[in-house]
């Protein structure tokens, strides 16, 4: 009798059994191993290796002409209160510096939230003054922080960035050299591309 009722029982279930059998050696299948998809990216984690075991040598070049034993001692005689207050600087100074892609971003139209765009903003800069390369490395960054939008929209955004901080740099450089310039940078040469300098972006903030 009991018999009987576990023939019938493995029939009337039988689908699900089967389904649950696949499953499982689905699954197993899935952790073993695969060798032949971890041998595609061999060559490009070898040159990954290759290149950071060259550029620790040459830092270590680098770092051989300098006195940590100075830079360390330097580094202690700065108080308490100047690091506090030069860590909310640095804050503000990001905070300043992400809102170039929230402006760009309601600018061109891409409907990127002011947040997303500032944090994206944020780190590209920062990522890009580490590594270098800012178009490129700043242009990747975004696209990676903003999967939604294009590759030529934020290299046109990460352009713009660029150049608006150039702009910004040259405004402060020829006000500096027309208020504050030594006798050499007084004179009628330097004074004229300062003055140059401020009529061009004057006119481009009027024509925008």
């Amino acid at each position: 009798m009991g018999l009987g009722v576990m023939v019938d029982w493995r029939r009337k279930h039988a689908p699900a059994l089967s389904a649950a059998a696949e499953l499982a050696a689905t699954m197993e299948g899935n952790t073993a191993p695969n060798w032949a998809g971890a041998a595609r990216y061999m060559p490009r984690l070898a040159v990954t290796a290759a290149l950071s075991v060259l550029f620790l040598w040459l830092l270590s070049n680098r770092l051989a002409e300098v006195d940590l034993g100075a830079t360390a001692q330097a580094i202690a005689q700065v108080s308490l209160f100047s690091w506090v207050v030069a860590a909310g600087f640095t804050v503000i100074a990001f905070w300043a510096v992400g809102q170039y892609d929230v402006l760009l971003h309601r600018h061109l139209g891409s409907h990127v939230g002011a947040p997303r765009a500032r944090i994206a903003g944020i780190s590209a800069i920062a990522m890009s003054q580490v590594l270098g390369l800012g178009i490129v490395t700043g242009s990747v960054l975004r696209w990676r922080m903003l999967p939604d939008q294009s590759l030529w929209l934020v290299s046109r955004i990460t352009l713009a960035v660029a150049l608006s901080f150039l702009a910004g740099w040259a405004v402060v450089t020829a006000l500096a050299l027309l208020f504050f310039g030594t006798e050499t940078l007084a004179l009628p040469p330097y004074r004229g591309a300062a003055l140059a300098v401020l009529a061009v972006v004057g006119f481009g903030i009027v024509l925008c």
